[in-house]
């Protein structure tokens, strides 16, 4: 290579860096905003031994706040939470589920849960059907099996308009 073409090279390899030395692309990550408050899509929840529930954060303030949190529970023996927000209810009691932020560690939210034993029988005792006339009432009654820690018999009427029950079953 000569000498003028040595010296071209040189100058437009110095324009290419300068060219380059101007041009810049924006390379920064926007830290994400404190959120100031959690809510989830469960405030609270009835579970059985065995029963599996997912926790998510179902809204956050402000609205583009992070959603990224820390699941605990306030007895593992009772029920566990996965970092995914998966509940898996191991005993029967009540546990809270704290879901608290990871960007702001004053916010959290939690979900009260109630946990039975699993409902293994339930027996209606008296008449398979009854006939009542208007202002007569019968009280019904049933056995659940384990007798012990297994969630309450809740009463429901198929229609109202033509009988309600109480919570007692009567």
């Amino acid at each position: 290579m000569t000498g003028k073409g040595k010296k071209m090279t040189a100058w437009m390899l110095a324009f290419f860096v300068l060219i380059a030395g101007c041009i810049t692309t924006d390379t920064t990550v926007q830290a994400a905003k404190k959120p100031t408050k959690l809510t989830l899509n469960n405030k609270t929840a009835v579970m059985s031994v065995g029963d599996k529930l997912t926790l998510k954060v179902k809204a956050v303030k402000p609205k583009n706040a992070a959603k990224s949190v820390k699941w605990t529970s306030s007895n593992k023996k009772i029920a566990a939470v996965s970092s995914a927000g998966k509940v898996t209810a191991k005993g029967n009691g009540k546990v809270t589920i704290t879901a608290k932020s990871k960007v702001n560690k004053k916010v959290s939210a939690k979900c009260k849960i109630t946990v039975y034993k699993a409902t293994k029988k339930l027996t209606l005792s008296g008449e398979k059907a009854y006939t009542l006339k208007k202002g007569e009432t019968v009280t019904l009654k049933a056995a659940v099996t384990p007798a012990k820690g297994a969630q309450p018999v809740q009463w429901t009427s198929s229609s109202t308009k033509v009988a309600k029950v109480s919570a007692g079953g009567k």
